[in-house]
């Protein structure tokens, strides 16, 4: 494996997973930040509707005679089409209303077995506490939301970042290979030339014997000494005429 090669894939590498890691931190911080969305999404219902509940209790009527609990309930579970149910029950836990909607993951489960004794997609439930004007608990407040969409969106989020992740890392890939061989061919050509400068300085075109390159290397040495000395002898015969100034 040439050496480009080898920095390619190591530069690749390395690119990949910071891409990978980026990803997988992304995707955590949306799981994380969509899952608290929800859960003050459906606190702040549940809250809503123990305001309207607690209303006609503070008007003396108990719990169980609030005559428009029922489609109070069923109105705000039709807005939202992921809450399974809405239940108010009592200080006992006897539930008084209940709106609740068929499920379809349990009737698929049952279409493949006669009896699903297993729980299906852990449900998020928000629920909130009715008291009475008197500050006694009467009873309280559940929503019961299908984890299914939260899942199902979680699923596409990753699909995406997993498409970005390949993008990427194949484009990253692609780039660094190419700036690698662009690089390496210059670094590469000046090598070469640097090893033709030293095998001309040494000798290298000639058969030689071990000692060649030494030999060759005082050669050159006792030239340039030469050379040195000439000009050491004209500046001094140029002294010489000039006299004494």
């Amino acid at each position: 494996m040439s050496l480009a090669l080898r920095l390619a894939v190591l530069i690749a590498l390395v690119v990949l997973s910071a891409v990978v890691i980026t990803a997988a931190l992304n995707f955590a911080k949306f799981a994380q930040v969509t899952d608290r969305l929800d859960e003050s999404r459906y606190a702040f219902l549940a809250a809503d509707l123990r305001a309207t509940l607690e209303a006609s209790l503070d008007l003396g009527l108990p719990l169980e005679q609030v005559e428009n609990a029922q489609d109070i309930i069923d109105r705000q579970r039709h807005r939202d089409p992921e809450i399974l149910s809405i239940e108010v029950f009592d200080a006992a836990g006897t539930v008084l209303y209940s709106s609740a909607r068929a499920r379809p993951d349990l009737m698929a489960a049952l279409n493949e077995a006669t009896f699903v004794s297993v729980p299906l997609n852990g449900d998020l439930i928000a629920a909130t506490r009715l008291v009475n004007p008197f500050g006694a608990t009467v009873g309280g407040v559940a929503i019961r939301v299908s984890a299914a969409s939260a899942a199902a969106r979680d699923q596409t989020m990753l699909a995406s970042l997993g498409t970005a992740v390949l993008t990427a890392a194949a484009i990253g890939t692609a780039a660094v290979a190419v700036v690698a061989m662009l690089l390496l061919a210059g670094v590469q050509r000046r090598l070469q030339i640097q090893r033709r400068i030293i095998a001309s300085l040494s000798g290298a075109d000639e058969p030689r014997t071990a000692a060649a390159p030494a030999t060759a290397f005082e050669h050159v040495a006792a030239e340039a000494l030469g050379e040195l000395r000439d000009v050491e002898r004209l500046v001094q015969q140029s002294r010489d005429r000039a006299g004494p100034t």
